[in-house]
C-alpha cells in the first residue's frame, strides 16, 4: 500500500545554502507501508523523504510539533528552541545519548553533513509510527540550536503526545548539557 503523507515534505529545489537531506526521491513524502509477520505495519526507508525546512507545510489537524529558533523556517512554531552552550559534535552526542533511551525508536535517515537525522518511534499499544525529526544548527563554536519536528503518520489528532515527546527530550538534552 502507498499512502501519501501531503504537507510534510515540500520543493527540495530551495535550500538558501543549508545542506540538505541525501535522498532519491524528490517528491511529496510517500512511506510504503508492508505487513510484518505480527500483522503490524511499518514504515520503509527507502521511501521516507527528509524535511525541507524552507518549504514545510505543516498539517492543519493537531497532530505535529514544531520546535524551532525564530526565522529557521517559516512555518508556525509551537516552541523557540534553546540555545545550547557547546558545539554541534557536543550536542549531537547528547542527543545521541538521550535517544539511546527511547523505547520502539529507529534512524531512517541521515543528512551527508549529518547535521538532520529521521526517526520512526512506535505508539506503545497499537504501534502506529510517528515521525521525528531533528536538525543540529551551528551558530558559532561555542553555541548551538536543533530544530525538531515531531508527527503523526496516522489520524487527526495525537493527544498531545508529539509535544510530550518533544518538550521530554529536550528536558533529558537539558539535563545531558547541565551534567557535562
Amino acid at each position: 500500500l502507498q499512502r501519501p503523507i501531503i504537507g510534510h515534505f515540500q520543493n527540495p529545489s530551495r535550500n538558501h545554502g543549508r545542506s540538505q537531506p541525501k535522498c532519491s526521491q524528490q517528491k511529496i513524502c510517500t512511506h510504503e507501508l508492508r505487513p510484518k509477520v505480527d500483522g503490524h505495519m511499518f514504515l520503509s526507508a527507502r521511501n521516507f523523504t527528509p524535511v525541507i525546512w524552507d518549504d514545510l507545510q505543516r498539517p492543519v489537524s493537531p497532530n505535529s510539533y514544531l520546535l524551532a529558533p525564530p526565522s529557521f523556517t517559516d512555518a508556525a512554531t509551537d516552541e523557540t528552541a534553546p540555545i545550547f552552550r557547546a558545539p554541534v559534535e557536543v550536542l549531537k552526542q547528547w542527543w545521541n545519548a538521550v535517544i539511546a533511551q527511547q523505547p520502539r525508536i529507529k534512524k531512517i535517515s541521515e543528512s551527508e553533513d549529518g547535521l538532520q537525522i529521521d526517526y520512526v518511534q512506535r505508539t506503545a499499544l497499537m504501534r502506529f509510527p510517528d515521525c521525528i525529526t531533528v536538525r543540529f544548527i551551528y551558530i558559532d563554536t561555542k553555541r548551538t540550536t536543533l530544530t525538531i519536528y515531531s508527527r503523526s503518520v496516522y489520524g487527526y489528532s495525537d493527544f498531545g503526545v508529539n509535544k510530550a515527546r518533544v518538550q521530554s527530550w529536550l528536558a533529558k538534552l537539558r539535563d545531558e548539557s547541565a551534567a557535562a
